[in-house]
């Protein structure tokens, strides 16, 4: 009589051909909806309506005597904090 060891087999995984197709499955899946996603917020979109021009939403610039371009930047001071050592 043989003596033969009758241990637990290791358990044996999906093969590499069945998560291929999964991995395929899943990436096509998420191409359709993605895809159909896109033309569903195409579709329920509304067309983008033209911005004001300048001289419509500033004025003409007479009020101050310089052009409209001219008011659209302001100068500040710089500013410095400490924050080493904050004063308040």
């Amino acid at each position: 009589m043989a003596i033969t060891e009758q241990g637990q087999t290791p358990p044996k995984g999906p093969s590499l051909l069945v998560q291929m197709a999964v991995l395929l499955g899943m990436t096509a899946a998420a191409i359709v909806l993605g895809w159909a996603s896109g033309i569903y917020l195409n579709d329920s979109s509304e067309p983008a309506k033209p911005a004001a021009h300048t001289t419509e939403a500033h004025g003409d610039g007479a009020v101050g005597g310089e052009p409209v371009e001219s008011r659209v930047v302001i100068p500040l001071a710089s500013i410095t904090t400490n924050l080493a050592a904050p004063d308040a």
